[in-house]
């Protein structure tokens, strides 16, 4: 007999509202205008684009086969198209083709990945790097979430990288998408996609 896994997830969602205090305080968190940049991509892009965090940065200096390339982004006036090669569900490599359209806010993503761009060292790779060329780490990537959630004076605890898909599923059931059409943005192959809706959870979150 299956058994269910009764673990309770405790990792809260990024709402959209937590999403636009954390790239707004980025210039104060970052040492740099570049890092502003590269973090406020990353940020927007993992919570529109459903991504899990080992899509977008690196664990290891070495380990990046399986990460976003340069090459993998393709912008045109109203959107931005990803090609994911691997995912976690594709460990064959067929690939996804992700296509974000561009939003009139200021956490963006397509606004916010071109302005990333133009300012990228012109080195091929992986696409999201230090100005120096040092590779992301998902340890980086949560460092600075962690320093944005406390600077915003949200307890970081149960906020982790996995918060921003989290988040975007929890908001798309919210806005009334159904389970197959949440199911499809995150790229799930089963229906595990159900733990990470959390609407009591994101009533509360929205209210901070």
């Amino acid at each position: 007999m299956e058994r269910l896994d009764k673990r309770v997830d405790s990792r809260l969602p990024i709402t959209p509202q937590i999403l636009d205090k954390l790239i707004s305080l980025l210039p104060s968190v970052c040492l740099s205008q570049y890092e502003t940049l590269l973090f406020s991509g990353l940020f927007s892009l993992a919570y529109f684009g459903f991504f899990r965090i080992g899509e977008l940065v690196v664990n290891k200096s070495l380990a990046h086969s399986h990460t976003l390339s340069l090459d993998d982004f393709s912008f045109s006036e109203n959107n931005v198209s990803i090609n994911l090669k691997f995912s976690k569900t594709d460990q064959l490599g067929k690939g996804s083709l992700i296509i974000i359209p561009s939003i009139d806010s200021h956490v963006c993503p397509v606004h916010l990945l071109k302005k990333y761009f133009i300012a990228r060292p012109k080195s091929i790779g992986p696409a999201f790097i230090h100005f120096g060329g040092n590779y992301v780490t998902r340890y980086q990537f949560n460092a600075v979430l962690k320093k944005a959630l406390n600077v915003a004076n949200i307890t970081s605890d149960n906020f982790q990288s996995h918060s921003f898909r989290i988040g975007a599923a929890s908001q798309s059931s919210k806005m009334g998408f159904s389970d197959d059409e949440i199911q499809d943005f995150g790229r799930w192959e089963s229906k595990a996609y159900k733990r990470y809706i959390r609407i009591p959870t994101l009533k509360l979150a929205s209210q901070i």
